[in-house]
């Protein structure tokens, strides 16, 4: 009996290392758990923040096709039927040099820059400007069609604070994102990020020229959660 008590008389190095193993173990599962549920999380929200842009991207497409079947002398139709369009600000009808239909005001005759002075508006694509002019500083989603035929083109503008105010539901996921933006071409709606040191993770569109990135929650929180449940 004494020997086998011998045996356990362990120097404190190999005590530690006995009791601290096991919590180790524990620490680093904890960790690689908490991971694998926000990324899991995080991936899941923002496929729907893309398919829900996608969406829009898609609709846009076809309200400038309405718009370019249009004739000339039926500007009007388009302030008609973007009455009905509730997350657009507005359509646009230009050629190469203006634009000459708005849903907004009707028939115009503006400069092409009143859609944006840097963009190619002959290339078919997705852009974010910072505002418009009956909302200046309101960001918004331009998706903007060219017809090389024809010659015209027309431009959905997208509404921005929709999107803003659409993107953070605490309620709905309070336990991995904290915060989302809108990337085309290295702007962003909102213009300021809010991400802090969390990690960011970017999802890109298959379908359309953007990205959503996603600012998860401080793991810490998520081990805290879990170890607090089983408590």
């Amino acid at each position: 009996m004494r020997r086998k008590i011998a045996k356990l008389n362990l120097p404190l190095w190999q005590w530690l290392a006995v009791i601290l193993f096991p919590i180790g173990i524990a620490v680093i599962a904890s960790y690689l758990s908490a991971q694998y549920y926000v990324e899991d999380k995080v991936k899941g929200v923002g496929a729907i923040y893309v398919g829900h842009i996608d969406t829009l991207i898609s609709h846009a497409d076809e309200i400038s096709h309405y718009a370019l079947a249009l004739k000339d002398s039926e500007c009007h139709e388009l302030y008609n039927y973007m009455l009905f369009q509730p997350y657009f600000r507005s359509a646009l009808i230009f050629d190469s040099q203006r634009v000459y239909c708005s849903s907004k005001t009707g028939d115009i005759d503006v400069p092409l820059g009143i859609v944006s002075a840097t963009e190619n508006l002959e290339i078919p694509n997705q852009f974010i400007i910072g505002g418009t002019p009956f909302m200046p500083e309101v960001p918004a989603i331009v998706a903007s069609n060219w017809e090389p035929i024809s010659q015209h083109g027309a431009a959905v503008i997208i509404e921005g604070k929709y999107l803003v105010d659409s993107f953070v539901q605490p309620d709905v996921f309070p336990s991995a994102v904290v915060n989302v933006a809108l990337a085309i071409n290295g702007k962003t709606i909102p213009e300021s990020l809010g991400f802090m040191k969390n990690e960011v993770m970017t999802l890109d569109s298959d379908k359309h020229n953007f990205s959503v990135l996603l600012g998860s929650v401080d793991l810490s929180i998520v081990i805290f959660r879990q170890h607090g449940k089983t408590l």
